[in-house]
């Protein structure tokens, strides 16, 4: 009988925690959902997206004004997210982000953006040469047009060496379905084709 009873209440215990960490869960998600509508009022506000941008899912966003640089736009896969200033994984959970030390957008040199595999950039593993890729910010709305893509390993910085000419470099791991820490990148590399000033 003593058995059986420390098997109930070893149970009921089981029970109870797996009900306490299902409710930190939905504590966290909802959490994160309500820190990303904030910044995607914030990007929509400052940088003005393209007319047919409200057919586009609505990505994830949530840091303050001070952190959004702008939007990054490829309309022939459905991506319209913002580009925020700071590179952290909670930053890429609500967007992509520029990498520090390249380029700004338009101009000489390489700008770098990075999004993760599974959230913002998830459709860019569908991308093609020739397509059109845009960029909103303070300065203007900038297009690139696709030159080539890359697996390389994930050390390879040479991926954003500054060049003579504007360019952009899109980041993401690979392969896209890969569990854990991806041992790849998948980059996206693009010349400037026109500019609009503000």
């Amino acid at each position: 009988m003593v058995g059986a009873e420390q098997t109930s209440t070893s149970s009921k215990t089981v029970e109870r925690l797996l009900w306490f960490g299902g409710l930190l869960c939905l504590g966290f998600c909802g959490l994160t959902a309500l820190n990303a509508t904030n910044a995607e009022h914030i990007t929509e506000r400052n940088y003005p997206a393209t007319p047919n941008r409200r057919t586009y899912p609505r990505p994830a966003q949530g840091l303050d004004a001070a952190h959004v640089e702008g939007r990054l736009e490829i309309s022939a896969l459905h991506v319209s997210v913002p580009i925020l200033s700071e590179c952290s994984d909670s930053a890429l959970r609500l967007g992509s982000c520029h990498v520090a030390g390249t380029a700004t957008a338009g101009g000489l040199g390489n700008m770098g953006i990075a999004g993760h595999r599974d959230g913002s950039f998830r459709s860019v593993r569908n991308i093609q040469t020739g397509q059109v890729i845009d960029v909103f910010g303070d300065d203007g709305h900038f297009q690139y047009v696709v030159d080539t893509m890359a697996v390389v390993s994930a050390d390879d910085v040479s991926v954003l060496s500054i060049g003579t000419q504007p360019e952009l470099t899109l980041i993401t791991c690979f392969p896209f379905n890969y569990i854990g820490a991806a041992p790849k990148r998948f980059i996206v590399h693009a010349h400037l084709l026109s500019v609009q000033s503000n």
